[in-house]
This record gives C-alpha cells, sequence and structure tokens, in this order.
C-alpha cells in the first residue's frame, strides 16, 4: 500500500508544529553513507528510492495525519505524514512528542 510522505531537508532543527498533526515522533540517527531509503517493511530494498542527505548525524521528526481515516481492516484511509530531517543531532531513542490516542 502506497502512503503519501513529504520529505523537508533542513538546515537546522525546524520549529515544532504539534497542532497540525495528530502524532509526531523525533529521533536522531547516524547516517554515514548520506543515502536514505523511504520505504516500508513490504518494499523491495533494491528497487527502493533514494534520497542523498548530509552523512552522518541527522534529527527526525516524522508527523503523521488523517489517522481517523483508516477503514475498518486498517488498509484503507487518507493518512499522510511529514518527515522532517537536519544534520548535527546527537543519535538517541526515539520519543513522542505528541500521541495518537487510537492503536
Amino acid at each position: 500500500m502506497a502512503a503519501p510522505i513529504r520529505v523537508e531537508c533542513h538546515d537546522q532543527r525546524p520549529a515544532l508544529d504539534l497542532d497540525a498533526f495528530q502524532h509526531v515522533v523525533e529521533a536522531c540517527f547516524d547516517c554515514p553513507s548520506g543515502q536514505l531509503v523511504p520505504a516500508s517493511l513490504t518494499d523491495y530494498d533494491p528497487t527502493a528510492p533514494r534520497l542523498s542527505v548530509k552523512a552522518g548525524p541527522l534529527g527526525m521528526r516524522t508527523s503523521f495525519s488523517g489517522l481517523d481515516t483508516f477503514s475498518e481492516d486498517g488498509l484503507e484511509g487518507s493518512d499522510h505524514y511529514r518527515m522532517q530531517l537536519w544534520p548535527g543531532a546527537e543519535p538517541e531513542a526515539a520519543h513522542v512528542l505528541k500521541a495518537w490516542p487510537k492503536r
């Protein structure tokens, strides 16, 4: 299944916009190759798209919307996502900045 995602690359950590989204998660990780693969678990890695980013530590914030539009089986919906990346963040565990109450 495909889901729309917008990827934004920033020079520094972007301003936080919690009101526009239902769920927001932030994490930091190291990307030594400078190549990210924005793919799901069901994508075929060799043919998945690649995204060039600055090599090294990166911060990432992923914001979710439309989570209340899923069908009963969870396979259909108008969900969409925004991923924001910025350089220089120290690797750390993910933390939830805003939690969608329905799981």
